[in-house]
């Protein structure tokens, strides 16, 4: 009787296996998914109280641009821009994972 339930027994502990691996990387996108949340909004409370970290981007915009045309108050509102975009792909990377962390968390 016992030969019979073998072949079941390595199939459903192999199923097992898979929902451990699948659950623990779960919880590690979750927890990545958190921890870059918070280090977002700590990166903006901290743009917030020092807004002249900006102006290290628009100087090296002011470095990189070829023509002396261009005056820094509108490099400084270009790397305004970027640093909003780049604060808001950043946080919806954190979301993917957090959403790609819940689905392996509810594998059954």
């Amino acid at each position: 009787m016992s030969d019979d339930n073998q072949p079941y027994a390595h199939e459903t502990e192999k199923q097992l296996a898979e929902i451990i691996v699948f659950k623990v990387l779960g919880y590690l996108l979750l927890i990545l998914g958190v921890v870059a949340i918070i280090a977002i909004g700590y990166h903006i409370y901290e743009l917030y109280q020092q807004p002249q970290l900006v102006s290290r981007i628009a100087e090296s915009l002011k470095d990189k641009s070829t023509s002396d045309a261009i005056p820094f108050s509108l490099l400084k509102i270009a790397a305004w821009q970027i640093v909003i975009v780049l604060m808001l792909l950043a946080g919806k990377v954190a979301i993917w994972f957090i959403e790609a962390g819940q689905r392996l968390v509810n594998i059954r």
